[in-house]
C-alpha cells in the first residue's frame, strides 16, 4: 500500500515537471515569433506614417486600440504593447547672446510653456551689467522638455529672442531596442498566464511554493521592462533642449561669407582688428592699474634695501680707510724710532 502511494506521488511529480517544461520551452519560439511580428509591423508602420511626431504616434496608438486585428496585449494597469512609428530620442543644444537678459529669459520661458513644454532645470551665474560696467555678465543655462512635434519649431522661434552662436541637434534611434523589449514583455506575460493556470490546478504545497517563486521573478522582470518602455516613451514624446543665454554688452558680429565679396571681408577684418586692438590696450591699462599698488610697495622696499646697502658700503669703506691709515702711521713711527737709534 505504501509502495503504491509512493509511486503515485512520484508520477505526480513527474507530471508536474513535464507541465512546467511544456510551459517554458515554447517561450523561446514565442519570443522569436513575437520579434518577427514586431519587425514586420514596424516596417509597415514606418512606411505608412511620418516618424518622429507625437501626432502620428497618437493616431497609430488609437488605431491599434480600436482595431480587432491590433497586436496589443494588456500587461499592467495603464500600459499596453502598441507598435507604432520609429522611436527617436531627440536632443538639442543652443547658445544665445542677448543685451536684454531678463527680457529674453522671460520670453523663452513663456514660449516653452505656450507649446506645452516645461523647464526641467535652470541656473544663472553672474551679477549682470551695471551702468558703470563694473560687474560680470550673467549666463543662464536652462534645460527644457518640449513636445516632439514642437522640437524643430523651438529652434526656429528661438532666433527671434536673441543671436544664436551655436546650435546642435542629435537623434538616438531606439526603435529596435523598444520593440525587442516589448516582445520580451509579451513573452513574459504569456509565461505568467500559463504559470497562473498551473498554479490553480496544483494542490501540493511544495509545488505551489516553487511556482510562486517563478511567478514573482517573472512579474519583477515585467515591471522592470515596462518601466524601461515608459522611460523611452517619455524621452521620445518630449525632446530635451539645453539653452545657454549669455548676457553681452555688444552682440558678436558674424564674419561675412566668401560669397559676400572681397571688400566686405576686408572691411570686416580691419574693423575687427581695430576693435581687438582697443580691447587689448584696455586690458593692458586695467592690468597696470591692478598691479600699481604692488609695484609701489615693491619700489619702496627696493629703495629701503638700496639705502641700507649703500650705508653699509660707506661704513665698510671708512673702516678700511681707517685701518690703512693706522697701519701707515705705525710704520712711520717705527721708522722714526729706528732712525733715532
Amino acid at each position: 500500500m505504501i509502495k503504491r502511494k509512493t509511486i503515485k506521488n512520484h508520477m505526480k511529480n513527474i507530471l508536474l515537471s513535464l507541465i512546467i517544461i511544456s510551459v517554458l520551452l515554447p517561450l523561446s519560439g514565442c519570443g522569436a515569433a513575437s520579434k518577427s511580428a514586431t519587425s514586420a509591423d514596424k516596417a509597415s508602420s514606418s512606411a505608412g506614417s511620418a516618424p518622429n511626431t507625437v501626432k502620428s504616434e497618437e493616431k497609430t496608438s488609437s488605431a491599434a486600440d480600436t482595431s480587432t486585428t491590433s497586436n496589443s496585449t494588456s500587461i499592467s494597469p495603464g500600459y499596453k504593447i502598441t507598435q507604432t512609428a520609429h522611436r527617436i530620442i531627440q536632443t538639442g543644444r543652443m547658445n544665445m547672446e542677448t543685451t536684454t537678459f531678463d527680457e529674453t529669459l522671460s520670453q523663452v520661458q513663456n514660449y516653452v510653456n505656450s507649446i506645452g513644454g516645461y523647464i526641467q532645470s535652470s541656473s544663472i551665474q553672474g551679477r549682470g551689467i551695471t551702468p558703470d560696467n563694473s560687474t560680470s555678465n550673467r549666463v543662464g543655462t536652462l534645460t527644457f522638455r518640449v513636445p516632439q512635434n514642437k522640437y524643430s519649431e523651438f529652434f526656429t522661434s528661438a532666433k527671434s529672442y536673441g543671436t544664436i552662436t551655436f546650435q546642435e541637434n542629435t537623434g538616438e534611434d531606439v526603435t529596435e531596442q523598444y520593440f525587442d523589449t516589448e516582445a520580451r514583455v509579451k513573452a513574459l506575460t504569456i509565461q505568467e498566464e500559463r504559470i497562473l493556470d498551473i498554479l490553480k490546478k496544483s494542490d501540493k504545497l511544495s509545488d505551489v511554493i516553487e511556482l510562486e517563486k517563478h511567478l514573482s521573478d517573472i512579474r519583477y522582470q515585467i515591471e522592470n521592462l515596462t518601466g524601461t518602455l515608459r522611460k523611452w516613451d517619455n524621452l521620445v514624446n518630449f525632446s530635451t533642449i539645453t539653452l545657454q543665454i549669455q548676457e553681452v554688452k555688444e552682440i558678436t558680429k558674424v564674419a561675412p561669407e566668401s560669397s559676400n565679396g572681397l571688400l566686405k571681408r576686408i572691411s570686416y577684418a580691419f574693423t575687427n582688428s581695430i576693435k581687438q586692438l582697443g580691447i587689448f590696450f584696455q586690458a593692458v591699462i586695467v592690468f597696470l592699474f591692478t598691479i600699481l599698488p604692488f609695484m609701489l610697495v615693491a619700489i619702496i622696499i627696493a629703495l629701503i634695501v638700496l639705502t641700507i646697502i649703500k650705508k653699509y658700503n660707506i661704513i665698510k669703506h671708512n673702516r678700511i680707510d681707517s685701518s690703512h691709515n693706522n697701519l701707515s702711521s705705525n710704520s712711520k713711527d717705527n721708522k722714526d724710532s729706528e732712525d733715532n737709534n
